[in-house]
């Protein structure tokens, strides 16, 4: 999700590259799950909670980085899958 959504957010794929953007998701999505899914489901981004965000994430990231929970699911369900 934090890397989706600087993706996104840094607009780092152009509208040529948005199959490779759709790739890396699922790449994500495959190898951090058990079962590699066949579909990637957005909505699943609902889930985590911030909770998992503070335990799982801040650890590895830099003390001045901030990573806004809301702001980056509202982002990256906004981004325009099709």
């Amino acid at each position: 999700m934090y890397d989706i959504n600087n993706m996104v957010a840094f607009e780092l794929f152009d509208e040529f590259e948005e199959t490779m953007l759709r790739k890396c998701v699922m790449f994500y999505s495959a190898i951090g799950s058990e079962i590699p899914p066949e579909k990637f489901d957005i909505d699943c981004i609902d889930s985590l909670t911030s909770y998992k965000i503070r335990t799982d994430l801040q650890p590895v990231l830099h003390k001045r980085d901030w990573f806004d929970l809301s702001a980056a699911q509202e982002r990256v369900k906004g981004y325009d899958w099709s």
